[in-house]
């Protein structure tokens, strides 16, 4: 019996512990992710291939290397993909998205329509 109170009263103080480290709002939550993605980036650890940089990837993997998979022709995370066909990609790498997007989308040329529509370079600028 003792054992069994003693088991339910360290169960108790762990998820006391860890519900008070929890961030209690959105905003929060948020804000920590803007932070550890600050850090990562500083620290050479977080190259994102958007203007406004993924989340997937630090939730995912803690690191992000989505900026070096689209630079050599890899289609990058699935946010990055939606994020770039949205016109939210880091502008100075648009000529290599449509042949990223390709690698696992197929359909270059109608990736190079869309590229070329969202970030106003042509299809002959793109690789």
């Amino acid at each position: 019996m003792m054992h069994k109170m003693y088991s339910i009263a360290v169960v108790t103080l762990v998820l006391a512990v860890l519900l008070a480290t929890l961030p209690h709002t959105p905003e929060q939550m948020a804000y920590d992710m803007e932070s550890m993605k600050k850090t990562l980036i500083a620290g050479g650890l977080y190259k994102c291939c958007l203007t406004d940089p993924c989340s997937y990837c630090l939730v995912k993997d803690g690191k992000c290397d989505c900026l070096d998979e689209v630079m050599n022709g890899e289609t990058p995370c699935g946010e990055c993909v939606g994020e770039i066909l949205e016109g939210e990609g880091n502008r100075l790498i648009a000529p290599y998205f449509a042949q990223a997007l390709s690698d696992k989308l197929g359909e270059k040329d109608a990736m190079k329509r869309i590229i070329s529509e969202k970030y106003g370079i042509s299809e002959e600028e793109q690789l």
